[in-house]
């Protein structure tokens, strides 16, 4: 058994990035939060950069910025791809699914994904305030949070 957690300085710089420009010229973070609306049991796409596939009810489809991922569905990245999305309006509580990535989402609040291959990127600010959990498992390992930002990465290959 082979399994890695790992920091990644560009996909911390990235996210950094985004709650520093959502803060200066999107609503104030924090303003307005409520239990609500940090746990409206949704997860939007808002970025998708090379090819990204979706398999939704058994339907394979190109991922799209403003597409909601709904609990069974499962994330497929190819070579220099990857995409992001958001579980709140907020995007106090976002994830960036890696390039080469298989993912599948079990649950969107609690979130539970499972990473069957790849890398996902979670920075989660806003399940403190919100009382949320959050999960991601291999077939190795469970890593559950309830606020933080986190890499987790496994490879099939080696397991």
């Amino acid at each position: 058994m082979h399994y890695h957690f790992k920091t990644s300085l560009a996909a911390s710089g990235i996210f950094l990035f985004l709650s520093l420009f959502f803060q200066a010229y999107g609503e104030p973070i924090g303003a307005g939060l409520s239990e609500e609306s940090m746990q409206d049991h949704k997860a939007q796409i808002f970025n998708v950069n090379g090819s990204v596939e979706i398999i939704k009810s058994g339907t394979l489809m190109q991922a799209q910025k403003g597409m909601m991922i709904d609990e069974g569905d499962q994330v497929l990245t190819s070579k220099d791809s990857y995409v992001e999305l958001a579980y709140d309006k907020h995007f106090l509580n976002i994830a960036r699914i890696e390039a080469n990535t298989k993912a599948e989402f079990r649950s969107i609040e609690p979130t539970e994904l499972h990473l069957e291959d790849g890398t996902i990127f979670n920075a989660l600010d806003g399940l403190k305030s919100a009382g949320g959990k959050y999960s991601v498992s291999t077939p190795t390992a469970v890593a559950a949070v309830r606020g933080t930002h986190f890499d987790v990465m496994f490879d099939a290959q080696t397991q």
